[in-house]
Order: C-alpha cells, then sequence, then structure tokens
C-alpha cells in the first residue's frame, strides 16, 4: 500500500525510466495508473527532476484523449506519479490487428484531436515532407518549424520545449539534439546515427555539429553524441534548404541533414537528458512499445 491509499493490482509496462503498474485508490475505489520511477535513477537529481517536468508540462495539456496526470509522490523511498487509469488494446496488440492505410492513419490522428496531412509520394526526405505541409497550412504564420520524426514517437515534451528555447536565442539554420551513447554497441550501431561536436556537449551550451555519421571511423570516441531525430528550422533556412539538390552524402550515408552541411548551413545541436528511443527494426518496435506503455 503505497501513501496508505493506492493497493498495487498488477505491473503493466517497464521501460528504461520505470515501471507502469495499476493501482486501487482505496480511498476513491478506482483504479488508477502509478508511473514509479527506476529505483536505479533515485539518486539522481537529474533523472528527479525531469520525472516532475513531465508532470508540469502534461498537466499543462487539456483534451479529451490526452490521459489526466494527478499527483507527485515520495513514499517508501519510491518516486511516483498517479494518473487516469485507462482500459485498451497495447500499442502491440493493435499494429498486430492490421497494417494501416495512410487514410486510416489520418483518421485516427483527427479523431484523437491532432491534424494530419498527406503528403506527396516523392519527397526524398522528412524535411521535404515538412515544408509541403508547411506550404499547406502555416505559410507566413510561423518563424520556426519543428520536425520531430515519426519513428521516435517517445520523446519528452521538455525536450522539444528546449530545443525551441535554443533556437530563439541563438543564431544559426538549424537546430537538433544529442544524447550520451550509452556503450560500445550503440557506438557501433549503423542503425544509430552519431553526430561530432568540437566541446563537450552539456544542458548549458547550443554547439555547431562538425559532421553526421552512421558508421564510426572516428578514432578517440570523444565528444560523439547519439543524434535524435529532432530539427528545427527558421523559416528561410527550411526554404533554402527544399531547393537544394540532393547532396552526395546525402545520398551514400542515408542522411537528410548532409544536404544541408554540404551547402554550408549551420547546424547547431542542444544536449537531451532524456533518450528517446528510435524504431528502425523489429526488435526497436519491440522496445519502444514496453516503453510506450509507461
Amino acid at each position: 500500500m503505497l501513501v496508505g491509499r493506492f493497493e498495487i493490482v498488477s505491473a503493466q509496462g517497464r521501460g528504461q525510466y520505470g515501471c507502469v503498474y495499476k493501482a486501487l485508490d482505496t480511498q476513491l475505489q478506482t483504479y488508477v495508473a502509478i508511473k514509479v520511477l527506476n529505483s536505479a535513477l533515485h539518486n539522481s537529481e537529474q533523472a528527479i527532476s525531469s520525472f516532475k517536468n513531465e508532470l508540469l508540462l502534461v498537466r499543462q495539456l487539456s483534451h479529451p484523449n490526452i490521459i489526466r496526470v494527478h499527483e507527485y509522490y515520495f513514499d517508501q523511498q519510491l518516486h511516483f506519479i498517479t494518473m487516469d487509469w485507462i482500459e485498451g488494446l497495447t500499442l502491440e496488440d493493435k499494429i498486430a490487428e492490421k497494417k494501416l492505410t495512410s487514410q486510416e492513419i489520418i483518421d485516427i490522428v483527427k479523431k484523437n484531436g491532432g491534424q494530419a496531412v498527406l503528403t506527396s509520394d516523392k519527397h526524398y526526405s522528412g524535411s521535404d515532407r515538412i515544408h509541403e505541409a508547411y506550404l499547406k497550412n502555416l505559410e507566413s504564420k510561423v518563424d520556426l518549424i519543428i520536425n520531430l520524426q515519426g519513428d521516435m514517437p517517445n520523446i519528452k515534451p521538455h525536450s522539444i520545449s528546449k530545443l525551441e528555447k535554443l533556437m530563439r536565442n541563438n543564431s544559426c539554420d538549424i537546430g537538433t539534439l544529442a544524447s550520451d551513447i550509452k556503450n560500445k554497441e550503440e557506438l557501433n550501431n549503423e542503425n544509430v546515427v552519431k553526430l561530432q561536436v568540437d566541446d563537450d556537449l552539456n544542458n548549458d551550451n547550443f554547439l555547431q555539429v562538425r559532421d553526421f555519421f552512421r558508421k564510426n571511423n572516428v578514432s578517440n570516441n570523444k565528444k560523439i553524441y547519439h543524434h535524435i531525430g529532432i530539427y528545427a528550422f527558421t523559416r528561410a533556412a527550411l526554404t533554402q534548404y527544399v531547393q537544394l539538390s540532393r547532396s552526395k552524402l546525402e545520398i551514400e550515408r542515408n542522411l537528410e541533414q548532409m544536404r544541408a552541411m554540404e551547402n554550408k548551413m549551420v547546424i547547431k545541436t542542444g544536449f537531451s537528458d532524456s533518450y528517446p528511443l528510435g524504431v528502425d527494426t523489429e526488435e526497436d518496435l519491440v522496445k519502444v512499445t514496453k516503453e510506450m506503455n509507461l
């Protein structure tokens, strides 16, 4: 029993940062979901701060299709958040049901309060696709466009907000984020895109990127970080980018950002203390499904 009130019923999902449980609120006689921070992170002030920030950020959102968060607690040496309990299928179950068409995806997005644009199948990159959506919906209405790749669905909201602030307070064409490389396996995994900067990346700086790559050819492995699939463009930079021809390294490395790099556009990166999982393989899909159960 947590805080003399919540009785754990069952574990529902486990991820990098913790575990989610179904629990009975004995005061209100209703079920809630409880997200518990991983005990290995209990001594990390940064992890605890990010955990609390998640609560504060989600509380600012109000929509019938967004789960409400309730309160943060610390009890029995556990940091945890309570939220609404919703019965339903897991993402893995939903994917297993059938493959969705583009129109079905659009319908689901709209049903859940979002906006969706079906773009041409002739685009070579996500940024080209984003530009089409921008022209159809937002031309001249915004001065900053953020392209968050769909294969990274569990990026933390505060990471997106951080990138927006970095872009507004600094001068560059394109901004992105990176996190620490966890191990040698990740460093040598060609599905993991890496970037290199000249100095150590931390929470307070925004550094110019020197290179992006999949295959690690850097001898000392210093100042190499895991690139996170998010880009922030100034309006002028996005317009410039789509007018450029596909570049040699863009094609060879299959990395759209090399088009900008080879045309001397300035890309800077901030540091992300969260570690969003990318979906590049079926194994990645299993991992991110478990993470999103949180």
